[in-house]
């Protein structure tokens, strides 16, 4: 098994350092990983998970061996320090900034257009 993707989002939280997606041979993908930091233990990623109506939490995908987990959490942290030093925006990190940029602007320019015209005191209000 090769990770052969690691995509980083930086979050601006105290304890949660990113969040992460990960590429596994170029053909599965596990998102929703989060890279978390305390000064008494390092590192820590938690792998994707949910919360069940008892209030338990239960792992969706893990790996089932200890090596694997620290193989994993290696490549994280090793990404995660390439651009730790970058600014983060919001709690976002500039790689999601410019996809939103470039994948959501360009929806929202005929919007603000027709709130323009069409409600002009809303659009003082904003």
């Amino acid at each position: 098994m090769e990770i052969t993707r690691v995509k980083i989002g930086l979050c601006d939280d105290e304890r949660i350092k990113a969040y992460a997606t990960i590429t596994i041979d170029d053909c599965f993908v596990i998102q929703g990983l989060r890279l978390t930091h305390s000064e008494k233990k390092g590192y820590f990623l938690f792998m994707p998970g949910k919360k069940w109506a008892d209030g338990t939490y239960v792992d969706i995908v893990h790996p089932l061996n200890n090596e694997t987990r620290q193989m994993i959490q290696d490549r994280v942290v090793a990404e995660y320090e390439k651009i730790a030093g970058e600014p983060v925006v919001n709690g976002c990190s500039p790689e999601i900034i410019e996809a939103c940029a470039k994948n959501i602007l360009p929806h929202l320019e005929g919007s603000v257009d027709f709130l323009r015209r069409h409600d002009p005191d809303l659009w003082k209000t904003l």
